[in-house]
């Protein structure tokens, strides 16, 4: 095809090739691609100033490397046309396409070739097949994710193990993807969880840490792999041990040193927009490999993550932090402390500041102390005398008559609230494109409008009572308890561990006696057990 041209054409070849392409042969490589359009450029005579790459990238996102030079170097007119192998290379997303090709090029005065689909934005006659093109572009490239999705489905369900792009530090896996423990990096996953389960702080971990020159992974994996040369060749020496209290939580947190395989961990938020979401039911798959952390040690440590998180010291006076409510009035209770002037003894209490509670409770936390004491030993330790009839009674106790129904109502409001988030992470992602400039106002008011609607009518169910009542196994819960309770040698010490290891709230209500003269009582709910417990007591 002879095309003249009135003005010069300054071309700027653009060549793409992702996964999500398929097999399309030795003929559709990076390097057969520019060889064909400089030639194909050559005999029109047609000045080629750059070419553009973007080897690896999927072609239903438009955010790639090469695109964005090539847009920039239409900013500064240093081309007039675009030429591409076929409108596939160019991208899958229907939308996207679109809008470049029929918006963006011309008012930017930018002529598109596509050789293989006989496309010329010059020539109206063969630009009319253009739109469907582009639609069965994206089906193609809706139709290859939704295969590779259903094939890795049925592998992360099968709990098969693959080979990882990244392993999960403190192991090592070889070509299967089978892992074992790296004995350097294993070491001090180790480490870790001794030096928590010591300090029972993140702050003094990390430092210990920093301090013992002790590699943070990012170095560690730098060390090994070579992998992020650039940031760690010539980095400064405190950069190398730059451990938080996020990586360090990280580690505390992953079951995966217990041996377990999880999959399905995050997804896409769709085959389009590659952003990860993460799925709030992953596939968990125990003893798939040789554990960096035994059970017991990591129990151990999760017990205390959850009595001191957000805590800076480990034996700090508000032990009762997040538990305690107002029996009057329901709200939290305040820490603080009040100074004698004439002492100057700091007495620690604890106090409702709600304005509008007519009782306002306020108890010192030595005599808060002693309360719980009291409660906890009264209870506990007769059910702790009392082991085997518990644990009967446990074994066929239910919360609920109607626990069915029950489990099925919970299981509609998660599966809701799973959509619900979903929904607005499409709504986020598509005003993040309008507000770069990927899509138009109206592209986004048109593509977001069914969401907005869906999201309308899952707020209404939510907000509808929904009985949120779980099915629980008492008995197993009721052992877990015991051992606990024997790992307890005396009460001599009411820290914030022992407190949430047994209860999930402690409600106080205050009788006011004389004018000086007050009656305090402590509700103590003790979490899954609460009702069993109780009951057990009342019989």
């Amino acid at each position: 095809m002879n095309i003249q041209h009135e003005l010069p054409t300054y071309v700027g070849i653009y060549c793409r090739l992702s996964k999500d392409d398929g097999n399309v042969g030795e003929s559709g490589s990076i390097q057969n691609q520019k060889n064909f359009l400089k030639e194909y450029a050559s005999k029109l005579g047609w000045n080629v100033i750059a070419t553009y790459v973007d080897d690896g990238y999927s072609g239903t996102n438009f955010n790639r490397p090469g695109f964005q030079n090539l847009l920039s170097d239409i900013e500064k007119k240093r081309i007039n046309c675009v030429l591409t192998k076929d409108l596939s290379r160019f991208g899958r997303n229907y939308i996207l396409s679109g809008y470049y090709l029929e918006e963006y090029f011309p008012k930017n005065l930018i002529r598109c070739v596509a050789v293989n689909d006989n496309y010329d934005s010059l020539l109206e006659t063969n630009t009319e097949f253009a739109p469907l093109k582009n639609i069965i572009n994206e089906w193609y490239a809706k139709d290859i994710s939704k295969k590779i999705k259903f094939s890795l489905k049925g592998i992360q369900e099968r709990g098969e193990i693959r080979k990882r792009g990244t392993v999960l530090f403190g192991y090592q896996q070889d070509e299967s993807g089978y892992r074992t423990p790296d004995p350097e990096a294993s070491f001090i996953v180790q480490l870790i969880f001794q030096k928590y389960i010591e300090y029972k702080n993140l702050n003094q971990v990390t430092r210990y840490l920093t301090e013992n020159h002790i590699p943070c992974p990012a170095y560690y994996d730098y060390l090994h792999t070579g992998s992020k040369a650039l940031i760690y060749e010539n980095c400064l020496e405190e950069q190398k041990y730059a451990w938080n209290r996020r990586s360090v939580t990280r580690i505390l947190k992953n079951e995966q040193y217990l041996g377990t395989l999880i999959n399905a961990q995050s997804h896409n938020l769709s085959f389009k927009v590659k952003k990860k979401v993460m799925n709030p039911t992953p596939l968990v798959f125990e003893n798939k490999f040789e554990p960096i952390i035994s059970k017991e040690i990591f129990d151990q440590a999760q017990r205390i993550l959850k009595a001191y998180s957000w805590s800076l010291a480990p034996l700090g006076m508000n032990t009762y932090k997040r538990m305690l409510v107002c029996g009057c009035c329901g709200k939290p209770l305040t820490f603080g402390f009040r100074k004698d002037k004439k002492t100057e003894y700091s007495k620690y209490i604890y106090y409702c500041k709600n304005p509008s509670c007519t009782m306002r409770p306020l108890i010192s936390k030595m005599l808060l102390d002693e309360i719980f004491k009291k409660e906890l030993e009264s209870i506990l330790f007769y059910i702790l005398e009392h082991q085997e009839e518990f644990l009967t009674y446990a074994l066929t106790f239910t919360k609920d008559k109607n626990i069915q129904k029950s489990v099925f109502e919970a299981n509609h409001k998660q599966q809701l609230m799973t959509r619900k988030k979903e929904l607005e992470q499409y709504i986020e992602g598509t005003f993040k494109a309008q507000l770069e400039g990927d899509i138009t106002k109206e592209m986004y008011q048109s593509i977001t409008s069914g969401y907005k609607k869906e999201l309308e009518e899952i707020n209404l169910k939510l907000n509808l009572e929904v009985n949120d009542i779980k099915d629980i196994n008492f008995h197993l819960a009721a052992t877990t308890y015991f051992n606990r309770l024997k790992e307890i040698k005396n009460l001599q010490t009411i820290d914030t561990l022992l407190i949430s290891t047994f209860c999930e709230q402690i409600r106080v209500k205050v009788n006011k006696i004389t004018l000086k003269n007050f009656q305090y009582e402590l509700i103590i709910n003790y979490g899954a057990l609460d009702d069993c417990i109780q009951e057990f007591l009342n019989q």
